[in-house]
This record gives structure tokens, C-alpha cells and sequence, in this order.
């Protein structure tokens, strides 16, 4: 008679959460989509983004405009790591913001020769920054 008492509670308990729509983390339907939907939108944000940076296609005689550019998204991204003060990723992103700091200079002092070297690796790595900044903000939002 326990044995059957545990069995129907089991079955029971199934067909509520299967009811309800939750998964195995306790998540519902509406939750899960919801989540699906901001991925999707920071995806296309992520895409729009990179499209914007490729279109804007500097050539070694606009090195001003393309410094510009890169020094306005430089100081969000600083202003957002000075934000996360104290949480265990700022050194991190403090040492990638370096190294984007050092690949501005060394932009700023390329010839002509290695123009689009230079502008490549400080994009590869902007884009890198940017990913960490945004993880590292998903983390604290936690």
C-alpha cells in the first residue's frame, strides 16, 4: 500500500509540472521564450554592430576619424568596467582594456604599410572587450 501511495504521488507530481509547463530547472514556457528572445535580440545587436564597424571601412588618410571612433566606444566600455568596481572580473577586463589602450597606440603610429594590420588587430580585440564587458555585466545582473 506505501509502495502504491509513492507511486501515484510520483505520477501525479508528473502530470503537474507537466501541466505548468516547467522544465527541469523550474523554469516555465513563457520564461524559456522570453529568454530565447533576449539571446535572439542581443544576437542581432551583436550582428548590426559588426556590420556598422565593417561598413565604416577606414582608409589610412581617415586614421583621425577611425581613432574617434574607436576612443567614443572605448570610453563606454571604460566607464561601464569603472561601474563593476569590486567585482571579480575587473581586473580582467581592466587588463583587456590595457591591451586595447596599447593597440590604439600602436594604430596611431602605423604607416601606411601596416595600416590595415593594425586596424584589424584593434578591432579583433575591441570585439573581445566588448564580449567581456557584456558577460561580465550578465554576471553581476545575476
Amino acid at each position: 500500500m506505501f509502495f502504491r501511495s509513492i507511486i501515484f504521488l510520483s505520477a501525479v507530481l508528473f502530470i503537474l509540472s507537466c501541466l505548468t509547463g516547467c522544465d527541469a530547472n523550474g523554469k516555465s514556457a513563457s520564461q524559456l521564450r522570453q529568454e530565447e528572445l533576449i539571446a535572439k535580440l542581443n544576437q542581432e545587436k551583436k550582428d548590426r554592430e559588426a556590420k556598422e564597424t565593417a561598413s565604416a571601412d577606414y582608409t589610412f588618410e581617415q586614421k583621425e576619424d577611425f581613432l574617434k571612433e574607436i576612443n567614443g566606444e572605448l570610453a563606454g566600455l571604460q566607464e561601464k568596467i569603472t561601474k563593476m568596481a569590486g567585482q571579480s572580473s575587473e581586473a580582467a577586463l581592466k587588463e583587456e582594456l590595457d591591451l586595447v589602450k596599447s593597440n590604439i597606440e600602436e594604430t596611431k603610429n602605423s604607416d601606411a604599410s601596416m595600416w590595415e594590420e593594425s586596424k584589424r588587430i584593434l578591432r579583433k580585440n575591441l570585439a573581445g572587450l566588448k564580449e567581456s564587458v557584456s558577460k561580465a555585466e550578465k554576471t553581476v545582473a545575476k
